[in-house]
């Protein structure tokens, strides 16, 4: 048995565009982005640990520290 996809109430209505009610499309699309290239620089900080090259991580690193204390 096969179920129809889940399709939130408002979005049946097409009258303009939908309310915000507080969302910020463009921060969470700039906070993806973020995210993404943090993701890449864990990826590498990891390579470079894995291979024992201390310096390349803690390069790889300190992009990330900043931010950590958010």
């Amino acid at each position: 048995m096969m179920s129809e996809p889940f399709e939130h109430p408002a979005a049946a209505l097409d009258d303009g565009p939908a309310p915000t009610d507080g969302f910020d499309r463009d921060r969470v699309l700039r906070l993806l982005d973020q995210l993404e290239r943090d993701v890449s620089a864990v990826e590498a900080a990891m390579v470079h640990a894995e291979s024992g090259d201390s310096d390349a991580y803690a390069a790889a690193v300190s992009t990330l520290e900043p931010r950590l204390a958010d």
